[in-house]
C-alpha cells in the first residue's frame, strides 16, 4: 500500500492544476455569456461601448497560454514528448504551476475592473 507522500507527485500536481484551469475556464465562460446576455437587453447606444467579446477572447488566450505552460513542463512533456517524439527539454513543475498562478492573478487583475 503506497504511503501518503507518494501520492503528491509533480505529475498529479501538474495534472490538478489542469483541472484546475478548466474549471477557471467554465467559470469565465458563464460569466461572460451572462454579461452578454444582459447586455443584449440594454439601449442600442449603450450596448455599443461594451467589450464582453474582447473579454472572451482575453480569457480564451490566457487560458491557451496557461495550458500550453502546463504542458511544457518536465513532467508532462516527458511523458507526451516519448509519445510523440519531442526532443525537448521542459520547464520544472514548480516553475510551470508558479508562471499560471501569476498569470491566473493578471487575468483577474484585468476582469475585474471590466465587470
Amino acid at each position: 500500500m503506497p504511503t501518503a507522500h507518494q501520492a503528491i507527485q509533480p505529475i498529479n500536481v501538474t495534472g490538478a492544476a489542469f483541472l484546475i484551469q478548466l474549471i477557471l475556464l467554465g467559470m469565465l465562460t458563464a460569466t461572460v455569456f451572462i454579461m452578454w446576455l444582459g447586455e443584449k437587453k440594454l439601449p442600442v447606444s449603450r450596448a455599443g461601448t461594451s467589450n464582453v467579446l474582447g473579454l472572451g477572447f482575453l480569457i480564451l488566450y490566457f487560458t491557451l497560454f496557461t495550458f500550453a505552460v502546463l504542458l511544457i513542463s518536465e513532467e508532462v512533456i516527458s511523458i507526451f514528448g516519448k509519445l510523440f517524439g519531442l526532443q525537448i527539454g521542459g520547464i520544472k513543475a514548480r516553475n510551470a504551476l508558479s508562471m499560471v498562478f501569476a498569470l491566473d492573478i493578471v487575468l483577474f487583475a484585468i476582469l475585474i475592473p471590466q465587470t
